[in-house]
């Protein structure tokens, strides 16, 4: 799918220079040493549960005295409540990337969010204006971007907005996600041809995983997919850069906001 840039990142100061993220949510630079857990975690990275919350809290790489992190563990524990066992102040920045529309409650989300927050700290959130349905696992909110900076407006001081992706691009992205999902469809009428004729279950996802066929390129919908995908891709690439900065603001497939907890 077409792949929107979420632009540059506000700096956030910290004391020991080791909390600074990049757009896409992943540590920008990592520090020379670690100076206890805080210097090993990026905090904050809420991906949408039944509650409304998991904040992802992952090591930072190749940081020398930053343990490994155990494999299966829980990164945070949600209490019933919504509430995370964060105590208060306790995180330099917030990721919310394209959640808030799973939350039921915005609201809650929102204070949580405020709350772990230490004064000054970042909260740099996505979410969509316009997109096809997509429970993970629900799917509750969509907004435009005034009644957005209205909500988050509330709880924090807003720094900076942007729109991405808007409605005429978003209009050719559409077909692009048809597109996909006919190739899917595509790609299993031809696993039960092929499993039928060989009296096997190699093609496909039925049988077991040892001995699948797994090359993308045997499968007719993924090579019409990846062809036809190209020129739906450059066209919306050309017709966004085409739609006017002042229309993208109250019609856009994704808002961003970055705002900081008041001191």
């Amino acid at each position: 799918s077409f792949g929107v840039p979420l632009g540059r990142s506000p700096r956030l100061p910290s004391p020991d220079g080791t909390v600074r993220f990049a757009a896409h949510g992943r540590p920008e630079t990592a520090p020379e040493r670690a100076d206890g857990p805080s210097a090993c975690a990026t905090h904050g990275t809420p991906v949408g549960d039944p509650g409304g919350f998991v904040w992802l809290r992952q090591p930072k790489p190749n940081v020398p005295g930053c343990p490994p992190r155990s494999p299966g563990a829980h990164d945070v524990v949600i209490e019933p409540d919504g509430r995370l066992r964060h105590p208060e102040a306790s995180v330099d920045v917030v990721l919310s990337l394209q959640v808030l529309e799973h939350a039921e409650d915005v609201e809650r989300y929102l204070l949580e969010a405020q709350r772990i927050l230490k004064p000054g700290g970042l909260l740099w959130l996505t979410t969509h204006g316009m997109w096809p349905y997509h429970p993970t696992p629900d799917d509750y909110h969509r907004w435009t971007l005034t009644g957005l900076r209205r909500l988050v407006g509330r709880h924090f001081r807003i720094e900076e907005t942007d729109a991405l992706m808007g409605a005429p691009a978003y209009a050719v992205m559409i077909y692009l996600q048809w597109l996909w999902e006919a190739s899917l469809r595509l790609n299993a009428l031809q696993a039960r041809a092929l499993n039928a004729l060989t009296r096997s279950q190699r093609w496909g996802k039925s049988g077991p995983r040892e001995g699948r066929v797994r090359t993308p390129f045997l499968y007719s919908g993924f090579v019409a997919a990846s062809i036809l995908s190209v020129p739906l891709n450059v066209a919306i690439a050309v017709i966004d850069t085409l739609t006017p900065a002042t229309k993208k603001q109250t019609e856009a497939a994704v808002f961003r906001i970055a705002a900081r907890k008041v001191e």
